[in-house]
Formats: C-alpha cells, structure tokens, sequence
C-alpha cells in the first residue's frame, strides 16, 4: 500500500489544497486507485473522533461505493476501446474543426490507445470517439459524396439568361455526371439542382439549334462542289447533338441540309461519270 500523507482534523480527512488548484484535485480523484482510498480510509478512521466514532457500516458502505464506481469506470473504458475497436474499416463522419465544413469523412484505419484513451484514425488524423458524428454506409457516403459533386457542377453553371453556347460542354457534363448516378445516388441528388438542369437544358437546346440553322443557311441555294465543307460542317454539328437538342431544331433546317445533300450526291456522281 503507498504512503499518503493526510492533514486530520477532528476525525475527518481535510483536504488542504487551494481552490486555485481545483482541476488537478478534480483529475487526481477521477483517476484515485483502491489502494490510494483504503490508505485514506484507515487515516480516518484512525484519527476519527472517538467520542463520535464512524460506525463500520458506513466504513464499508463508503469503500462499496467506491468499489462500484472503480468497476464502473473500468466498463466504460473497456466498452470504449470495444467500440473504437468495432469501427475499425467503417466509414464515419467526424466533427473536425481544421475542416471548412466542420466535418471530415472517412474509413477508420486503425484505434490509436494513449492513457487508456482511444483514438480512431481518419485519414491523416486522428479523432476521440465523442468526435463521432455519424457512422455511415459505404453507399450512403458515396451517394452523399456524388450529389455533392453534382450540386457544385449546377453551382457553376451560367443563369439561363446568361447561358451560351461556350457553356455547352459544361452543360452536358451536369447531364452526363446526373445519368450516370445510381438510383440509389439519385435519391440525395437536389431537386432544385436537377430543375435547373433541365431548365439549362431547355435554353441549351435552342442555343444549339439556332447554330444549326445558322451553319445550314450558310449552304448555298444552288448547290455546287463548293458548298462541300458547309454541307460536311452541318452534318457533322446535327450529328454531334444530343437527342432533346435535335428536338428543337425546326423541321424547315433539317430539310435543307438533307435537300443540299442529295444535291451534292447528284454533283459527285455526275462529275465521275
């Protein structure tokens, strides 16, 4: 058993430090071990007051509760290190004051111990579990991550007003990020965002079928062998166009481009014989 030295006064242990020192008092009696509170314990009752003696139940009812917190405190750790333990190869989402969002995202690799304390390890850092926001599904955290993505794509996207056809390329990658999501990662996509989309979309496809009707008006009415590299540019641009744009292109341009074709066939066929 250690030696404790302890200041008695009238039969009571007293204690002698300052209110300045408080906190370490506080941390001392948070980590106090059996033999520490039995030496304490025997200290008192041998310099008790013997007019006003402690009765031995409450000697053994002060040591049982003691006894309980001690085997409480010990469950707790051991479920806590369980735990962290059980989080090993989970994805999580940690409250992280370095991070702009607060948060940080990611696959627990291993549980750090230092003084009987775990930490879980994400990414390059490393976390309390009273830092454990949520822990997630693989797929969740994916989906969550994807509509993420997307939502920034619409974020960078012109107004329709503003829209032109330099930001047509832009445009279809929305769409295409969009179409290529599960429907699981659909279901934390905005809908806002995808009504944008779609609005974009709309704007985009009458930018595009006004380029067209441009690039076919520049064919000449009578076709000859020189309107072959305009005949080709039209082709080319209609065939190049997603389906909901060719739907906007009027049926008088398609028309032309396909009459200015079979005029130029007829020319090509004629001059080889």
């Amino acid at each position: 058993m250690s030696n404790v030295a302890v200041q008695i006064t009238d039969g009571t242990v007293v204690d002698t430090t300052s209110s300045s020192s408080s906190s370490a008092v506080s941390t001392s009696q948070s980590t106090i071990d059996s033999d520490t509170f039995l030496t304490l314990l025997v200290a008192e009752m041998q310099y008790q007051d013997p007019l006003e003696p402690t009765s031995n139940t409450e000697w053994v009812s002060q040591y049982a509760t003691f006894t309980q917190v001690e085997q409480m405190n010990e469950l707790t750790s051991q479920m806590s290190q369980s735990y962290a333990s059980s989080l090993v190869g989970q994805e999580v989402i940690v409250i992280d004051d370095t991070a702009s969002s607060g948060y940080t995202s990611g696959t627990v690799d291993y549980v750090y111990m230092e003084d009987g304390v775990p930490y879980l390890a994400v990414g390059d850092n490393l976390f309390t579990l009273d830092k454990v926001d949520s822990v997630v599904n693989a797929d969740y955290l994916d989906a969550i991550t994807t509509s993420s993505t997307f939502a920034a794509m619409i974020d960078a996207l012109p107004t329709t007003d503003s829209l032109t056809y330099a930001d047509k390329s832009l445009v279809e990658a929305a769409r295409e990020a969009y179409d290529s999501m599960t429907d699981y990662q659909k279901k934390y996509v905005d809908s806002e965002d995808l009504s944008t989309l779609e609005s974009l979309e709309t704007t985009l496809a009458t930018v595009v079928s006004n380029r067209f009707t441009y690039l076919v008006e520049n064919i000449s009415e009578t076709v000859t062998t020189a309107d072959a590299d305009a005949i080709t540019a039209a082709r080319e641009y209609y065939d190049s166009m997603q389906d909901y744009q060719k739907e906007a292109v009027s049926e008088d341009s398609l028309a032309l481009l396909e009459a200015a074709e079979e005029a130029y066939a007829a020319l090509t066929a004629e001059e080889e014989e």
